[in-house]
C-alpha cells in the first residue's frame, strides 16, 4: 500500500504541473483576432451586397454569384467560430468566451438572413417587398450590433479582472 502511495504521489505532481495556465492577455488577443477576422469577411461581403444592388440589374448570373460569395464567407466565418469554440480560456473568461461566441454566431445569421432575403431578388419586385426585405436585414444588423455591444462590455470586464489596458477604442458600430 505504501508503495502505491508513494507512486502516486509523483504521478499527481506530474499531473498537476502540466495544468498550464492560459495567459489572459494571449487569450484576449487571439480572441479578439477570430471575432474581427469574422467581422471582416462580414463587411467584405456587405461590400460585395452593396455593388450587386448599385447595379440595378439582377441578374441570374450575377445573383449566383452573389450566392457563392455568401456561401464562401458563411464557411470562413463558421472557421473563425469553431477556433474560438476549442480555445483553451483562462478560468475567468466564460463571460467573454460565450459573448464573443454568440457575436460571431449572429454574423453567421447575418450571411443566413441575406441569403434567404436576397434569394427572393428580381427585376419585378415591388418596392414594398424590397422595403420589407429591407426590414428583415435591418433587424438582423441591429441584433448583431446588440451581440457585439455585449462582447465589447465582456471583455472590458474581463480585461479589468486581470489588469490589463484596452488599447483599441470601441465606439460600439461599424
Amino acid at each position: 500500500m505504501k508503495k502505491l502511495l508513494l507512486l502516486l504521489l509523483p504521478l499527481s505532481l506530474v499531473l498537476t504541473s502540466c495544468d498550464k495556465k492560459v495567459d489572459p492577455v494571449a487569450y484576449n488577443d487571439s480572441l479578439v483576432k477570430y471575432s474581427e477576422d469574422a467581422e471582416k469577411r462580414l463587411e467584405d461581403l456587405d461590400n460585395k451586397i452593396d455593388a450587386f444592388f448599385d447595379s440595378e440589374e439582377f441578374s441570374a448570373e450575377e445573383s449566383a454569384k452573389l450566392v457563392e460569395d455568401m456561401k464562401v464567407v458563411k464557411d470562413s466565418i463558421q472557421g473563425d467560430l469553431d477556433k474560438i469554440k476549442t480555445m483553451p480560456k483562462p478560468t475567468d473568461a466564460d463571460e467573454f468566451h460565450n459573448v464573443t461566441i454568440a457575436y460571431v454566431e449572429s454574423l453567421i445569421a447575418q450571411v443566413n438572413i441575406y441569403s434567404e432575403q436576397y434569394s427572393k431578388l428580381s427585376n419585378d419586385m415591388s418596392e414594398e417587398e424590397l422595403m420589407k426585405m429591407d426590414d428583415v436585414v435591418n433587424k438582423s444588423l441591429e441584433d448583431t450590433q446588440n451581440k457585439l455591444d455585449a462582447m465589447i462590455k465582456a471583455q472590458t470586464a474581463f480585461a479589468k479582472a486581470n489588469n490589463m489596458q484596452l488599447t483599441t477604442d470601441f465606439s460600439g458600430s461599424k
